[in-house]
């Protein structure tokens, strides 16, 4: 705001002045008409030289509301864009939430189920499957658990975000042998190594 108030206080200041020529001149004595022709010519180049510069100050004034104007609209307009950007962002991670959680809560009961169903048939004893030796304990570098269910983990790495389940061959990181949660985090191990969690 502080050009714009200079402005008028210029553009103030050249309208006192042009007024009090004007009144100078209208309200002189007689003896104006004992005035050197210099003088009268001096005021009038003096007042043109005033109308001058108020043309010029309303013409800046004009581009800098002008310029304003165009910068208030191109800001609204990049403002607009990442708002609209984050509701998107947001709404797909929410259908994925989504997603994810039905899937969990469809999976165990379908697990049960096979388990009554094959129990009948068993005539030995299952061996438990080996815990991974302290080789595969090694981290795999670039992939996270963001979250995890009974025998089920929603993985990210490189090759973006997928679903695994125990006993999985998922290519870069071997088959999946274990899903457990672990000092307050959720870890996946496989023939390869550790995946850890993400927080």
């Amino acid at each position: 705001m502080a050009p714009f108030v200079t402005l008028a206080v210029i553009v103030a200041i050249s309208s006192f002045i042009s007024i009090g020529g004007v009144a100078f001149l209208v309200l002189r004595p007689i003896a104006i008409n004992t005035a050197s022709d210099t003088e009268l010519r001096n005021l009038r180049e003096a007042m043109s030289q005033l109308r001058r510069n108020v043309a010029t100050l309303s013409s800046d004034v004009a581009a800098n509301r002008a310029a304003f104007d165009t910068a208030n609209r191109a800001s609204s307009d990049r403002f607009g864009r990442l708002v609209q950007s984050v509701e998107r962002v947001e709404r797909d991670q929410s259908i994925s939430a989504t997603r994810v959680e039905r899937m969990a809560e469809a999976k165990p009961p379908v697990a049960r189920t096979v388990a009554a169903a094959s129990s009948p048939e068993i005539t030995g004893t299952i061996q438990p499957q080996p815990r991974p030796t302290s080789a595969r304990r090694e981290i795999i570098q670039g992939w996270r658990v963001r979250r995890a269910y009974e025998d089920v983990a929603i993985l990210e790495g490189p090759a973006g975000v997928i679903e695994v389940a125990r006993g999985q061959d998922v290519p870069n990181l071997g088959r999946i042998e274990e899903i457990k949660n672990e000092n307050g985090g959720w870890q996946v191990w496989t023939s390869k190594g550790v995946v850890p969690s993400a927080r």
